[in-house]
C-alpha cells in the first residue's frame, strides 16, 4: 500500500508543491494555446492578402476558439468583418478586445475609424480622445481627430489639431490640403486656393492637392480649369478614383456625358465599392438613353448603401419611364417612409398613382407635397391634373391656377383648355 506524509509540516511544502505543478501546467497550457492560436491568426493574415476573406474569417475565429484572451485576434476578425460590411458584428469584436486591453490607445482609435464609418461621429470623437489620452504624442491618432472633427462641422478644434501636426512636420502637404477643404466648407474658395498652394509648395506631386483645386474650380463653375487639375491629379495617379468621378462631373457639366461616362466607367474600374460612382454613371446612362444600364446602376449603388435615398428616388423615376409602374410604385413608397419630409418623394409618389389611373391616390400623394411645401407648383400642376382627370374641375382649375402664379407654362395651356368656358 502506498505511503503519503502525515507530517503537517511536509504536508504543508506536498500541498505547496501540488499548487506550483497545478500553476506551471495552466501557464504552459496557456502558452501552447497562444502558440496555436497565433499560427491560426498568421493563417490569417496570409488569406486576407491573396483575398480570400471568408476562409480568412473562419481562420480568426479559430484563433479565437483556441485562445478567446487573445485580443488581436478580436481586433483581426473585427477589422475583417468592417472590410465585409458586417458592422455590427466588427463592433461587437472591438468590444470584446477592449474587454480584454482596456488601456489600449490602439484598440480604442480602430473601433473609432469604424463608428465613423458607421457615421457615429461623437462615439468616434469619444474613442479618438480616449486614443489620443493613453497616447498624447502619436500624431496619427490626432490626424484621425481631425478627420472626425470636419465630419462633426467642429472646424476650430480641427485646425487647431492640423496647426499642431504641421508643427510637428507630420504629412505637412496632407495638413494644407485639410484645411483647404475646411476653407471650401465654410466656404472661402479664396483662402482654399491659397492652402491648395501651400500643399503644393511642399508636395508639387500632390494628386489630392490637384484634385482638390480641381474641386475648388468646379464650385466657381470654372469648368476647363476644374478638368485641367482633375487631369493633372490623374496623371500622377491613374488609379485615383474620386478624380475620375469628380471629372466626370465637370464633363458632364459641359454637355459631355460621353466623357463623363468613359470617367465614370474607369472610376468603377478601379473601386467598386463607392456608391455615389454608381450613382452618377446611372445619371449618365439615363440621359444617354440606357435605361437598362442606368437600372443596373441604381441597384448596384443601393447595395452598397441601401439607404441611399437619392438613388432609390431616380431609380424610381427611372422605372416610370420604362413603364413599369409597379415596380416604380414599390420603390416610391420605399422612398416616402425613408424621407417623409421631401416633397418631391410624395410629387414621385403621386405622378406614378396617375400613370396607374388612380387618382385618388394620386392627389392624396400630391397634398402630402404640397403640405410639406406650399409653393411646390409642379404638385399643385399635377394634382390640378389630378382633379381634372377625376372630373373635379374646379378643385382641378383652383390647383392650375396656382401653378400658373409660380411660372409653370403647362399649367396655362391645360387650363386654357379646361377651365374657360
Amino acid at each position: 500500500m502506498r505511503r503519503y506524509p502525515t507530517n503537517p509540516s511536509v504536508l504543508k511544502a506536498f500541498s505547496t508543491l501540488i499548487i506550483v505543478l497545478s500553476t506551471v501546467i495552466q501557464i504552459f497550457a496557456q502558452d501552447i494555446n497562444r502558440q496555436q492560436a497565433m499560427g491560426a491568426l498568421q493563417n490569417g493574415d496570409v488569406l486576407v492578402r491573396v483575398g480570400s476573406l471568408e476562409q480568412a474569417y473562419h481562420a480568426y475565429t479559430t484563433s479565437i476558439t483556441i485562445d478567446p484572451s487573445y485580443a488581436e485576434a478580436y481586433m483581426k476578425r473585427a477589422w475583417l468583418r468592417r472590410m465585409m460590411g458586417r458592422t455590427q458584428e466588427a463592433m461587437l469584436d472591438f468590444n470584446a478586445a477592449m474587454q480584454i486591453n482596456p488601456f489600449s490607445e490602439y484598440i480604442y482609435d480602430r473601433r473609432a475609424t469604424l463608428k465613423m464609418l458607421a457615421t457615429d461621429y461623437e462615439g468616434a470623437l469619444e474613442d479618438i480622445n480616449k486614443a489620443i489620452f493613453l497616447a498624447p504624442l502619436n500624431n496619427e491618432f490626432r490626424d484621425h481627430r481631425v478627420e472626425d472633427l470636419i465630419l462633426l462641422g467642429d472646424y476650430e478644434s480641427a485646425l487647431a489639431d492640423i496647426d499642431t501636426l504641421i508643427s510637428r512636420n507630420y504629412f505637412p502637404e496632407n495638413q494644407y490640403e485639410k484645411k483647404a477643404i475646411i476653407a471650401m466648407l465654410q466656404p472661402n474658395l479664396s483662402l482654399s486656393k491659397s492652402y491648395i498652394d501651400s500643399a503644393l509648395a511642399v508636395n508639387p506631386s500632390s494628386s489630392i492637392a490637384y484634385d482638390i483645386r480641381g474641386v475648388i474650380f468646379l464650385k466657381e463653375r470654372a469648368l476647363d480649369q476644374a478638368i485641367e487639375s482633375f487631369s493633372k491629379a490623374i496623371a500622377l495617379n491613374p488609379n485615383f478614383a474620386l478624380a475620375h468621378y469628380n471629372r466626370s462631373v465637370a464633363y458632364r457639366y459641359m454637355g459631355n456625358p460621353k466623357q463623363a461616362s468613359n470617367d465614370l466607367d474607369k472610376a468603377v474600374q478601379v473601386s467598386h465599392d463607392i456608391s455615389q460612382v454608381y450613382f452618377m454613371r446611372a445619371v449618365v446612362k439615363k440621359e444617354l438613353g440606357d435605361l437598362t444600364g442606368a437600372l443596373l446602376d441604381y441597384d448596384k449603388a443601393l447595395v452598397i448603401d441601401s439607404a441611399y435615398n437619392e438613388a432609390l428616388f431616380n431609380k424610381a423615376f427611372t422605372l416610370k419611364l420604362m413603364g413599369d409602374y409597379g415596380s416604380a410604385l414599390v420603390h416610391a413608397n420605399e422612398i416616402t417612409k425613408l424621407e417623409p419630409e421631401d416633397p418631391a418623394n410624395w410629387n414621385l409618389k403621386g405622378n406614378i398613382h396617375l400613370m396607374f389611373g388612380d387618382h385618388d391616390l394620386a392627389i392624396e400623394a400630391y397634398s402630402q407635397a404640397l403640405s410639406l411645401d406650399y409653393e411646390y407648383y409642379d404638385a399643385a400642376y399635377n394634382r390640378g391634373l389630378a382633379y381634372v382627370m377625376s372630373y373635379r374641375k374646379y378643385e382641378g382649375c383652383t390647383d392650375l391656377q396656382d401653378a400658373i402664379y409660380g411660372g409653370h407654362k403647362k399649367a396655362e395651356i391645360i387650363y386654357k383648355n379646361f377651365c374657360n368656358d
